[in-house]
């Protein structure tokens, strides 16, 4: 049972487009890509805000992808920065909305972003709907960088770009980053909840190596009540990052699955490459973890990136490892 926190702030007053017997959502299938679509003209789509959201005013582009785009904007009342994201109805399957009680059927990222609030996950402020996009406003991260007028490399958002700026992460800032991290993934946990797309990209960052998780558009929730095995069948992550259990068209279970993105990409950024080169090296391979990397730091590292799934350690085992203990 998921455990009850404020309600989301919906500002729209009317239903989403009903869901007929002929169109209900698609059961699991067995798959490495994303469960969407390309929304036609995603690549021309200019970013227009609905009569609802009249307070706000868009000031820049933050990012664009296959399901949407994400722009910074303002507050003009409260002067508070957000992020809002834009996304094409057509981009999102079927077996990615849930039903709301009073709005039809929402994205799933939305009905389970309304129920965490944790200092390491973005939050949702609000959420609207009209015939053609879903609109969702979060928090936005490392704001005091994003108020800069360059957009530029100097001024990093998430771990990919943090990287790319300042090379290979020490020991000590992986540690920082993993702590906050794994104590969000448990919080999600003991909610039934898992991010399944854990990449350096979607870990924003600020000037302090404070992170945020975002980027919840291939979560699950998954109580006992309709999981009761606990495992998944589709993949809606980044195969860069993704398990080797994930391709082999069979159930798994996503804290594992998680627990080895997190390793790929801890491993990514203290050595400044994948641990693996191919799926092939991945499954005939063990893991070389280079050899400045501390006996513990490769300990979990190896623990982390462990072929079979249930040998990989929990998301309790990193918390507790003597590599965030020193």
């Amino acid at each position: 049972m998921m455990v009850s926190v404020a309600p989301i702030a919906i500002t729209d007053n009317h239903r989403a487009e009903s869901v007929t017997a002929n169109n209900t959502p698609a059961t699991q299938k067995a798959s490495i890509a994303p469960s969407s679509i390309h929304h036609p003209n995603m690549f021309s789509f200019v970013p227009t805000l609905p009569s609802a959201f009249k307070e706000y005013k868009l000031e820049k582009l933050l990012g664009r992808g296959a399901n949407g785009v994400v722009m910074q904007a303002i507050n003009t009342i409260t002067n508070a920065q957000v992020a809002i994201k834009f996304i094409p109805k057509h981009s999102i399957a079927l077996n990615r909305l849930v039903s709301h009680p009073a709005f039809g059927y929402i994205p799933r990222e939305v009905h389970i972003q309304s129920h965490l609030n944790h200092p390491s996950l973005t939050q949702l402020i609000d959420y609207y709907h009209d015939a053609e996009y879903y609109y969702i406003i979060q928090e936005l991260v490392g704001s005091e960088w994003n108020k800069s007028e360059s957009q530029d490399a100097a001024n990093p958002r998430d771990l990919f770009e943090f990287f790319e700026v300042n090379g290979n992460l020490t020991e000590a800032q992986g540690k920082k980053i993993l702590k906050q991290l794994v104590s969000a993934m448990i919080y999600m946990k003991d909610r039934n909840i898992f991010h399944c797309d854990i990449k350096d990209e979607n870990i924003a960052i600020d000037k302090d190596l404070n992170i945020k998780l975002i980027d919840f558009g291939a979560a699950e929730h998954m109580p006992a009540s309709r999981y009761p095995d606990g495992t998944l069948l589709d993949f809606g992550g980044t195969p860069a990052f993704a398990a080797p259990e994930t391709y082999w068209v069979q159930p798994y279970k996503p804290e594992a699955s998680d627990a080895w993105s997190m390793g790929v990409m801890l491993f990514s950024l203290l050595c400044g490459h994948r641990p693996f080169s191919s799926y092939q090296e991945m499954l005939s391979k063990p893991l070389e973890a280079p050899k400045h990397l501390s006996s513990e730091c490769r300990s979990l590292l190896e623990q982390m990136l462990t072929t079979e799934p249930s040998k990989r350690i929990s998301f309790e085992g990193i918390q507790n490892h003597k590599w965030l203990s020193l």
